[in-house]
């Protein structure tokens, strides 16, 4: 189900004791009522602060901190989007957990139509100029996107596409697009990305402890943790804790971790259909820019 009717919701970013990365930030609105009939809504669960956990649409960064482990160039998608998207001058880590920030928040926006099924409002982040009135609703458009730290993200090569089936196909469609340009221009992710074809006997081949201090060459990609599309990731990690042998046979298995993709707007498989294993390495078989997620 494709939403359409998003709506305005302004607020402040909050980062001091929390664990943010390149595309999940704390948001505070400033009426929570305006979320209060997002489809979904009722998953929403802020904290004693009132922020909730953002997931931003359209993009999926490296990680930083899943089940402790971190991936090659997840800080600096983190610090992208900190620095020069939200505009936090500076802040201090203590492992992931932010200790200190200058300004310690920030006003911002989202366009928001629903929540996840984690409780968290997928949405479009914005910041100060947009043309938008608190509560303002209706469709986003090319502008609009373009204009958001999702498209930036996606555009510098920061960020993977995350295409969902839950989004409206013309938004699909310019991410897309943005990630195929700065694919094809070798940026960011996409230098070192080994997604097409990679290693996987132990967690070493991924990444890393999070919070420790990995060397340049990890941090870039450029060592020995491979970085791969932060979905394969994350279902490599929880298949290795599950002392299996054969990823793909263990995502046959543990139907909540296969999830169901489209492939060229009209064949849809499972994840498992598209790793195939070749010795001691899995080899990808989708267009990370066109594949489609069926949402949850």
């Amino acid at each position: 189900m494709a939403l359409q009717n998003y709506r305005y919701v302004p607020g402040t970013i909050i980062i001091i004791g929390k664990q943010p990365d390149g595309d999940s930030v704390r948001f505070r609105p400033d009426d929570e009522n305006l979320l209060a009939d997002i489809y979904r809504a009722h998953l929403l669960r802020p904290a004693k602060d009132g922020s909730h956990q953002l997931r931003l649409e359209g993009i999926d960064t490296p990680e930083t901190h899943y089940e402790s482990k971190a991936q090659p160039r997840g800080g600096v998608a983190r610090d992208y989007l900190l620095r020069d998207l939200i505009g936090f001058s500076s802040f201090s880590l203590t492992k992931e957990t932010v200790t200190a920030a200058e300004p310690q928040t920030i006003q911002a926006g989202i366009l928001t139509a629903s929540a996840d099924v984690h409780g968290r409002p997928i949405c479009y982040l914005t910041f100060n100029g947009n043309p938008f009135s608190s509560g303002d609703t209706g469709a986003i458009s090319t502008k609009t996107l373009e204009a958001s730290a999702n498209y930036r993200l996606i555009s510098s090569g920061m960020a993977y596409p995350m295409l969902y089936s839950s989004a409206p196909v013309d938004q699909r469609e310019t991410i897309s697009e943005a990630a195929r340009q700065a694919r094809d221009a070798d940026l960011g992710v996409w230098a070192v990305d080994k997604t097409e074809r990679f290693a996987l006997t132990d967690l070493s081949d991924l990444g890393w402890a999070s919070g420790s201090k990995p060397g340049e060459e990890e941090e870039d990609g450029t060592g020995k943790a491979q970085l791969i599309f932060p979905k394969l990731f994350r279902r490599g990690c929880d298949f290795l804790k599950s002392g299996e042998t054969d990823l793909v046979e263990w995502l046959r298995k543990t139907e909540s971790e296969n999830d169901k993709v489209i492939i060229d707007n009209r064949t849809e498989v499972p994840l498992s259909q598209l790793l195939r294993r070749e010795n001691d390495r899995y080899r990808f078989d989708a267009d990370l820019t066109q594949a489609v997620f069926v949402e949850k």
